[in-house]
């Protein structure tokens, strides 16, 4: 099986987000140009944070 074809993605384009450099790790553009919101968000005492990772 071929890895770049799957009969669903047929004729489609993926296209992969633009990266930017942040301290030399890449970011999505979207999250590079609104770095500084992210930098300076503040968690409250009751906020929760759900992690996920794909399994395969």
């Amino acid at each position: 099986m071929e890895l770049d074809y799957h009969p669903e993605l047929q004729g489609l384009t993926v296209r992969r987000p633009q990266l930017k450099l942040l301290q030399d790790v890449p970011f999505p553009a979207w999250v590079a140009d609104n770095w500084e919101t992210v930098k300076t968000f503040q968690a409250r005492p009751d906020d929760l944070l759900i992690a996920t990772y794909p399994k395969s």
